[in-house]
């Protein structure tokens, strides 16, 4: 009887086991799901993606194509991007981030980036790096710009208060110096359209946002040099006819 009693006991011991291990077994796999759907979500919450507009007319080829393109895109590998000393995460699709030489040569070129498909970008701000990203997508970035036709007239939003136009005139100052890093040209251009847009503020915070600026940017830059020259320009008349 005791025999028997014992041997009831270890089958009972081995079965436990069994389920333990199954129980452990299926907690992995959970938990593999959770982080790859965590993955997935993330590339979607994070990136602000394209917004995808069909062709309309009487190509149905050229429709065809078009959506074939952007297929093709959304199905390039993902990159993992540690931003900032926060080592904030980004994901974005390598089609994108191509669109820019620096992102282009980590990812294709002979760099240890391109085998880990992960970027460390610890000098960037995340809280602005994820415009950069809304850039490579859909080749803008809040505030938008309103247009009549080519030219820019106003900005979504714009507020009247010049504290507030300083704090944006400021960081579209540091999205000018991130696109001149990562060499998008068009995006150096919005920034300077935007700041225009955001001008007049007061001479004294334009000319502390232009030594910041001019640290980080090519003596051969122009284009932020002479928004900096016409702005101080009209501030200077407008304070003598004050005063006048």
């Amino acid at each position: 009887m005791k025999t028997h009693s014992l041997k009831r006991h270890s089958l009972k011991t081995h079965s436990d086991l069994l389920k333990a291990q199954s129980l452990k077994t299926q907690s992995l796999k959970t938990q593999s799901l959770k982080t790859q759907s965590f993955q997935n979500q993330s590339l979607k919450t994070q990136m602000m993606a394209m917004k995808l507009k069909p062709l309309h007319g009487r190509h149905p080829e050229r429709k065809k194509s078009h959506w074939k393109l952007l297929v093709n895109a959304y199905e390039t590998p993902a990159i993992k991007i540690i931003v900032g000393a926060q080592r904030k995460v980004f994901w974005a699709h390598q089609h994108f981030l191509s669109k820019s030489p620096f992102f282009k040569r980590a990812c294709e070129g002979s760099f240890s980036e391109s085998t880990s498909r992960e970027i460390r970008r610890e000098d960037d701000d995340p809280l602005l790096f994820h415009h950069v990203l809304d850039y490579l997508y859909t080749s803008a970035w809040s505030p938008k710009i309103l247009r009549d036709g080519d030219d820019a007239i106003g900005l979504e939003g714009r507020s009247e208060d010049k504290d507030v136009r300083t704090v944006e005139c400021s960081r579209q100052a540091q999205l000018y110096c991130m696109a001149d890093f990562y060499g998008l040209d068009n995006m150096m251009s919005q920034a300077i359209e935007k700041l225009k847009l955001l001008a007049p503020i007061p001479l004294e915070n334009l000319l502390t946002i232009a030594r910041r600026t001019h640290r980080r940017i090519p003596s051969s830059d122009t284009a932020f040099r002479e928004f900096v020259r016409t702005e101080a320009y009209k501030l200077k008349i407008d304070r003598f006819k004050s005063t006048a």
